[in-house]
C-alpha cells in the first residue's frame, strides 16, 4: 500500500479553540489536537479522507483496498489515531502512524470474525479483538502484556458494542441485540453483568460518552424516525432527541473536545456531516464531505455496524457488462452497496463475483471455494442468461442452480436467487423465448428451498418500452445503467424484509 497527501480548504462552521487533549484512549482524533475527526472511507480504492479539526483541511491516505474495513485507534499510545484496515480475507492487520509514517502488518484473528478492536486492558492503546457473530466469542491481544484473551460473551444473533461502560479505564464487552432491544453489558472493574433494555428493531446502538461522567452511555439511533434514545449513566435516566434523517448514518464522536461525545449523521447520498456540539451549546454545524457513497469510519466502531457481507454470484450481468464502465464499477452490486449503506448504515459489503460468459455450469464448479474466499454471510444467485443462448436443456440449469442453494446453505448463508433478466427480443428472440419460459422454475427453486426471489426480469419487463430504454443495445444481452437501477432494487425489495427484522443484522 502507498501512502499520499494532499490538503483541500474546507468551509467550517462553529469551530471552537482547541481543547486538551483527552486522556482516554483515542479513536478518531487522527491528528492530536484533543478533538475526533470526521473521517471517510472508500472501500473500492482503499483511500481515506481525513477532515483535520487542528488545520481545516482535508488529508487523503492511500492505506487499504477492496476486501478491508477500517479499524481506527490508537494502537501505539501516542495520542493520535492511527489509520488502520482489518482484511477479512486472511486476517491481516494493517495500521499507519500518520505521524511517523511506520507501517505494522500483523496477521491475527480469524477471516470469519469481525474486528472489534479497543482499550480492553486500559494501558492507553486500542487491543487488536475479533468477534465471532455465530458462537459470541471474544479474542482480544491484550497490548499491555502481548497474551491473548478469550472469553464468550454474546448470544441471540449480537452486535458487539464494546466501550467503558463502567468507567475504570477499560472498554467491557458488550452485545446488543436488536430482535429484543437489549443491552447486555460485562463489567470489567467487577465481573457483573448489566442487562439493559433500549431501542428496538429498527434501531441501530450508539454507545457513547452523551453526559460526560467518564462512562459510556447505552443509547439507540431509530433512523426511520430520526430519534437519538440515551439513557445517562449519570442519572440512570432517559432522554430522546431528533435529529437527523430517515437516510442518516448515525455517527457520534467527540468532534469539540469537551470530554462528551456530540450527536452526529452523516448522509452518504449528499457526502455531508451534521454535527450537534455538546460544547457549543448544542449548535449544529455542517461539513461537506469529500464524496459521494463513501463510508463514514466512525460509524463502524459506533453501532452501525452491520458486518453484513454479500457474495454476487452470476455471470456479466452480474459484473456489470452494458453500463456506462462496462464493469463493477458501475454494476448492480455496488449499487446496492450504496443504497444499503445508506438505509441501514455502517459496513454493508456487496462483493461482485460476476464472470463474463459464464454458464450456470461454471458457476457452480467456482461457487465453493469463492464463499471460502468472501467469507460472506448473504448469496445472491443470478445466472443462467448464457446457458439459455446454447439452448441447455432447462432441466440441466435448473439442477445447477439448486445446487448453487444448496451449496450456500450448507455454508450459513442467507440465500436468494433472482429471475434471469430478459434480453432485447428483436435481437436475441430465440434466447428471449428461452429465458421468459424457464423463469417460472426460479419461483420452484425458491420455494423447496425456502428462499426469497429478487424478481429481476418481472422489475425489468415491467417497464413500458424497457427493450429500448433499460437495455444495451450493441449486442441486447444486458441491462444498461438504468437497468441496473431495477436489478438493485430487485434484490433491495427482496432482501428488505429480512433486514427490517433483524434476520440479517
Amino acid at each position: 500500500m502507498r501512502h499520499a497527501s494532499a490538503a483541500v480548504l474546507l468551509v467550517m462552521l462553529g469551530l471552537r479553540a482547541a481543547a486538551p487533549a483527552k486522556a482516554a484512549p483515542v479513536r478518531f482524533d487522527f491528528d492530536g489536537d484533543g478533538k475526533d475527526d470526521p473521517a471517510v472511507y472508500r472501500r473500492e480504492t482503499g483511500a481515506w479522507y481525513i477532515l483535520q479539526s487542528s488545520t481545516h483541511t482535508v488529508s487523503q491516505y492511500a492505506w487499504g483496498y477492496y476486501d478491508a474495513t477500517p479499524v481506527s485507534g490508537d494502537f501505539d499510545g501516542d495520542g493520535r489515531a492511527e489509520v488502520a484496515v482489518f482484511a477479512q480475507g486472511n486476517a491481516t492487520w494493517s495500521i499507519l502512524n500518520l505521524a511517523s509514517g511506520a507501517t505494522q502488518h500483523t496477521v491475527w484473528g480469524d477471516p470469519d470474525a469481525f474486528p472489534v478492536p479497543a482499550d480492553y486492558d486500559g494501558d492507553g492503546k486500542t487491543d487488536l479483538a475479533v468477534f465471532y457473530r455465530t458462537t459470541g466469542e471474544w479474542q482480544i491481544r491484550n497490548s499491555a502484556t502481548g497474551t491473548t484473551r478469550v472469553q464468550t460473551w454474546g448470544a441471540l444473533d449480537p452486535r458487539p458494542v464494546p466501550a467503558d461502560y463502567d468507567g475504570d479505564g477499560r472498554d467491557d464487552l458488550a452485545y446488543y441485540v436488536a430482535v429484543l432491544g437489549d443491552w447486555f453489558i460485562l463489567e470489567s472493574s467487577s465481573g457483573a453483568t448489566r442487562r439493559y433494555h433500549l431501542g428496538r428493531t429498527e434501531a441501530r446502538p450508539v454507545p457513547g460518552d452523551y453526559d460526560g461522567d467518564r462512562k459510556a452511555d447505552i443509547a439507540v439511533f431509530d433512523a426511520p424516525l430520526a430519534r437519538w434514545q440515551i439513557r445517562d449513566s449519570s442519572t440512570a435516566l432517559g432522554r430522546t432527541l431528533t435529529f437527523g434523517t430517515s437516510q442518516s448514518v448515525a455517527v457520534p464522536a467527540d468532534y469539540d473536545g469537551d470530554h462528551r461525545t456530540d450527536l452526529s449523521e452523516y448522509r452518504p447520498a449528499a457526502g455531508r456531516w451534521r454535527i450537534r456540539q455538546s460544547g457549543a451549546g448544542n449548535a449544529v454545524r455542517e461539513e461537506a464531505g469529500a464524496g459521494l457513497w463513501l463510508r463514514a469510519v466512525q460509524a463502524y466502531a459506533h453501532g452501525a455496524v452491520e458486518n453484513l457481507r454479500i457474495h454476487c454470484h452470476g455471470d456479466s450481468i452480474t459484473y456489470g457488462k452494458g453500463s456506462s464502465t462496462d464493469g463493477p464499477a458501475s454494476g448492480y452490486p455496488l449499487l446496492l452497496e450504496q443504497l444499503l449503506e445508506g438505509a441501514y448504515g455502517g459496513d454493508v459489503t456487496a462483493l461482485n463475483y460476476g464472470q463474463s460468459g459464464e454458464s450456470t455450469g461454471d458457476g457452480v464448479t467456482r461457487l465453493s471455494w469463492m464463499l471460502r474466499q468472501s467469507h460472506a454471510r448473504v448469496l445472491l444467485i443470478m445466472e443462467g442468461t448464457n446457458d439459455h443462448v446454447f439452448n441447455r436443456p432447462f432441466d440441466t440449469i435448473e439442477s445447477n442452480l439448486r445446487s448453487m442453494v444448496r451449496n450456500g446453505q450448507s455454508m450459513g448463508l442467507f440465500v436468494v436467487i433472482a429471475t434471469i433478466p430478459p434480453v432485447v427480443p428483436s435481437m436475441r428472440p430465440e434466447q428471449y423465448e428461452n429465458i421468459k419460459a424457464f423463469n417460472p422454475r426460479i419461483y420452484t427453486i425458491a420455494r423447496d428451498y425456502h428462499i426469497p426471489v429478487a424478481p429481476v426480469y418481472e422489475y425489468i419487463t415491467s417497464v413500458p418500452h424497457w427493450d429500448s430504454t433499460l437495455m444495451e443495445h450493441e449486442n441486447g444481452n444486458h441491462p444498461n445503467d438504468t437497468g441496473y437501477q431495477y436489478v438493485r432494487m430487485a434484490f433491495v425489495n427482496a432482501l428488505a424484509p429480512y433486514l427490517a427484522s433483524a434476520d440479517l443484522r
